[in-house]
């Protein structure tokens, strides 16, 4: 189940890995100020929490 999530998360937003879909490495103390004075935890991040719930709502629904 794992990996269909992560194919499915992947095709609708074009990765499953932070660094690619912001196009900065957040695991640095410089990737995280980038992240945050340009915006991208709240033009990103909350849209890919918002897929990932509905992606999981679609795979659970498929289970009941």
């Amino acid at each position: 189940k794992a990996s269909e999530f992560l194919e499915e998360f992947k095709k609708r937003n074009g990765s499953y890995i932070c660094r690619e879909i912001l196009r900065c490495d957040i695991s640095t103390d410089e990737g995280k100020d980038y992240a945050r004075s340009n915006g991208l935890y709240g033009r990103y991040c909350t849209e890919m929490v918002r897929s990932a719930a509905e992606i999981l709502t679609e795979m659970l629904g498929d289970e009941c």
